[in-house]
């Protein structure tokens, strides 16, 4: 299924991508992002 050319993603994952005393949230977030971003 393609991606739509928008998308929406809460803010609180971009802050726990770069917050890295966020512990599992840190690395969840990291890889959330990170596979959106391969997607497009």
């Amino acid at each position: 299924m393609p991606m739509p050319d928008r998308f929406s993603i809460d803010t609180n994952i971009l802050i726990y991508s770069v917050d890295a005393d966020a512990g599992e949230r840190h690395e969840q977030a990291m890889a959330l992002r990170d596979d959106l971003a391969e997607r497009q």
